[in-house]
C-alpha cells in the first residue's frame, strides 16, 4: 500500500510538484535496490498514449520526487515497480524475490491538475 504525504495530501497533483509517497508496510521498500517510478497517461478508461518514467526518485519508506513538468493535464496512473533484486544481509548481499505474480508492485490514479 501506497499513501501521499502529508496525510491531507491527495493523488490530485499539478506539474513541478514535489510529491512524497509513504509505502507500506514500513521497511518493505528499503530492501529494494530499485524502484521504477512511470506515469501512464490514460486518454480514455484503459487506453494508454504515453508513458513518461520518473528519474531522480529518493527511494527508502518514503518516496521523493518532481511531477515532471510536462505532463499535460489529465487521468494518469502511477506505477511504481520495486525491482526483483533486494539486498539482505550484512554487508548487503544481493538476493532475487521470486513470484507467482506477474505484476509486483502498485498502481495508483493520478489526476494532473493545471
Amino acid at each position: 500500500m501506497v499513501k501521499p504525504l502529508p496525510d491531507d495530501e491527495t493523488w490530485t497533483w499539478r506539474p513541478g510538484q514535489a510529491v512524497e509517497l509513504q509505502w507500506s508496510p514500513s521497511g518493505d521498500l528499503g530492501l529494494s535496490r530499485l524502484v521504477t517510478v512511470e506515469m501512464l497517461h490514460l486518454v480514455a478508461p484503459g487506453v494508454v498514449n504515453d508513458l513518461v518514467q520518473i528519474r531522480n526518485v529518493t527511494e527508502g519508506d518514503v518516496l521523493s520526487f518532481t511531477v515532471p513538468s510536462s505532463l499535460q493535464p489529465g487521468s494518469y496512473i502511477l506505477d511504481l515497480s520495486p525491482s526483483r533484486t533486494v539486498a539482505c544481509g550484512s554487508p548487503l548481499p544481493a538476493a532475487v524475490i521470486s513470484t507467482t505474480l506477474t505484476k509486483f508492485g502498485a498502481s495508483y490514479p493520478i489526476t494532473i491538475a493545471p
